[in-house]
């Protein structure tokens, strides 16, 4: 008998022999070797096997030896073969040793491949029945002559096939298949049939398990509408429009052959209604080596309020901040954010949303601490599968300082014109914007772009002190590359113009600096800066009506603990703020932006993604430049930044 033969028997007779005992004492496999495999992915293979080798921590992860489990797997080796074209594979033989561990064993299985079956023909009859949509499904077959015949492949593209002619809208297309196999000459022949049918339009549309709410108005908000192309592309945005709405547990959409009229659809929208009133608490920590802050956060968000699909919002976010570290505060204090908002959807022409904000705030900046209302109401209307949103609001905002730094109380004309400080101070604007979101996905993108512009005009007609216009443009891109790693890319632009008396408005104008922003400085440094009034005091940021940021960064996913991703960044961000209009240098110079590299660690949690990024600028040190133009935070050449979310 072969030495091989002679280890699975004796194998076996142990493993009966022990029965009657724990597991422990069974024999468990210290090794598995797959001798032979060439041309199809072990890796693979192996997870379609009942035997496999123990975990490197053997007294943890022993996995037992069954000699029948063993057999069966011969089998499944050789129907794996066969489904990826190897139709003559087969297990030559198995081999069982006693391994070098007690009560072990190593398993080795020895596989033949054979010859390989490619596909000799391919021919899709049907297509022609579609006109020019045929050519897109044609340039993205997956099969080709030549190939080799996997069978898994053949699967996929059938069921991609007919979810490619869903998206173009033939609603009940079907794609049949049929496969000849020359075993002795290694070939096969692939036939697929395509019956497209007619494009599908929706005739009726309806909603199952809706009892709070009015069914006609999930319908409306799905944007489903008789007449409308049936695609998947269209039932795919109503089922994220209707989860949107945060108060349905489940949506299904449905749809079949109208009775009366078999190419048109009926659809049928079942949900199930979730929870109307949502409660989140949570508190964090921010913190920076110029400014520490404390935060807790209580929101409460009631859905359908008092019907009509009327979202109201009810948020209180306290905090301590300390300036400039936790650690060596020269000031601090508290400050605070209540909102109400209330939030109506599907106005007039969906969708659309009205939205009215009522707050009160009460903040600690470097140079000032304020107090103060604030209101907004505002527009939005979304096109294109939400892809593009119009926006216009009216904001209006009041506030009041105290803990003012003497440096602006000096010459009340001066902080009026050159630092846009007044008190009391009065804000009275209207803003539009326009955002095109082409990202795959909007928390975690990894392909696509997005647009951004924003424009903004206040003066005395909108009931502020400031008169001026502001306008901003940005440009997101990402690009992933091996799964794992991403490219993000990110570039802003914007200017402020003032008319009058006063200067830009402090609040509106530009601050770059922080997690968010360019990370070689902490938050909101990197501005035009004037010496502060008290003595052993950082020097005041006083903004500018210029700005101009780019940004490169790559992310690698790195490490993956119980199923969330660690992530390492590494990160070239460059920009600058130019001066308030009328003093020197109110204009970007793009030869002298401040340059500042860095990495970073994220981790992504069910909260967001906790984020630590250190940043090293490369240049600007020194107090001033060549030309006059003053560098802030001289001197200071590290910045460290904890948050929570990607920084765009």
């Amino acid at each position: 008998m072969p030495l091989r033969g002679v280890g699975l028997v004796f194998i076996a007779a142990l493993a009966s022999a022990c029965a009657h005992r724990d597991d422990v004492s069974r024999p468990w496999v210290r090794h598995l070797v797959l001798h032979g495999v060439q041309h199809v992915n072990e890796a693979d293979l192996r997870s379609h096997l009942v035997t496999e080798a123990s975990g490197r921590l053997t007294l943890m992860h022993r996995r037992p030896f069954d000699a029948f489990a063993l057999r069966l797997d011969a089998g499944r080796i050789e129907q794996y073969y066969r489904a990826h074209g190897f139709f003559d594979a087969r297990v030559r033989s198995t081999d069982v040793n006693p391994a070098d561990k007690p009560n072990a064993v190593n398993v080795e299985i020895f596989v033949d491949e054979g010859a390989v079956t490619r596909i000799e023909s391919l021919k899709v009859a049907g297509l022609d029945q579609i006109g020019d949509d045929a050519r897109g499904i044609i340039k993205n077959l997956d099969l080709r002559k030549g190939q080799i015949f996997d069978h898994d492949r053949y699967l996929d593209e059938k069921g991609e096939m007919r979810q490619r002619l869903k998206t173009l809208g033939y609603a009940w297309a079907e794609v049949e298949g049929d496969i000849v196999v020359n075993r002795d000459r290694h070939l096969a022949d692939v036939k697929l049939k395509v019956d497209a049918g007619a494009r599908a339009t929706i005739r009726n549309v309806d909603v199952a398990g809706a009892f709070e709410v009015d069914r006609r108005l999930l319908v409306g908000h799905s944007l489903l509408r008789p007449g409308q192309p049936l695609t998947t592309d269209t039932i795919e945005t109503a089922r994220a429009k209707l989860y949107n709405l945060g108060f349905l547990s489940t949506v299904r959409i449905d749809y079949k052959h109208n009775l009366v009229h078999p190419e048109q659809a009926d659809v049928l929208i079942g949900v199930t209604e979730g929870a109307f009133n949502e409660w989140r608490i949570g508190a964090g920590l921010s913190l920076e080596l110029s400014r520490s802050d404390l935060r807790a956060r209580a929101e409460y968000t009631r859905h359908n309020f008092l019907g009509g699909l009327r979202r109201l919002r009810v948020r209180a976010e306290p905090a301590w901040v300390f300036i400039p570290a936790l650690w060596q505060p020269q000031k601090s204090g508290p400050a605070a954010t209540v909102e109400v908002e209330l939030t109506q959807l599907d106005v007039g022409l969906p969708p659309d949303e009205v939205r009215a904000v009522a707050g009160y705030d009460l903040g600690v900046e470097y140079a000032f601490q304020y107090y103060g209302p604030r209101a907004q109401i505002g527009y939005t209307r979304n096109f294109f599968h939400d892809r593009l949103q119009l926006g216009a609001a009216y904001d209006f905002q009041f506030l009041q300082f105290f803990n003012v730094d003497p440096a602006l109380l000096e010459d009340p004309a001066k902080s009026a014109r050159d630092y846009g400080f007044i008190d009391p101070y009065r804000l009275g604007w209207i803003d539009e914007s326009l955002v095109l979101d082409l990202r795959d996905q909007p928390l975690d993108a990894r392909r696509g772009g997005w647009f951004g512009l924003r424009a903004e005009e206040g003066g005395v007609w909108s009931g502020g002190n400031f008169t001026y216009e502001k306008v901003t443009a940005e440009v997101r891109g990402y690009y992933s590359i091996w799964r794992r790693i991403t490219v993000a890319a990110r570039t802003e632009f914007g200017h402020l113009f003032s008319q009058g008396t006063y200067g830009s408005p402090t609040t509106r104008r530009f601050y770059l600096g922080g997690p968010e922003s360019h990370r070689g400085f902490n938050f909101s440094r990197l501005s035009v800066q004037i010496p502060s009034g008290i003595a052993g005091n950082p020097s005041l940021p006083i903004g500018g009506d210029e700005m101009f940021l780019t940004q490169l960064e790559l992310r690698v996913r790195a490490v993956r603990f119980y199923g969330t991703w660690l992530e390492v960044a590494a990160f070239l961000d460059a920009g600058d703020v130019a001066a308030p209009g009328g003093m020197p240098h109110d204009h970007i110079d793009l030869g002298q932006l401040h340059v500042a590299t860095g990495a970073g660690l994220r981790f992504k949690t069910v909260v967001g993604t906790i984020r630590a990024d250190i940043g090293v600028r490369v240049n600007r040190l020194s107090d001033m430049q060549p030309d006059g133009r003053q560098n802030p935070d001289p001197h200071q050449p590290v910045a460290f930044h904890l948050s929570i979310g990607e920084p765009f």
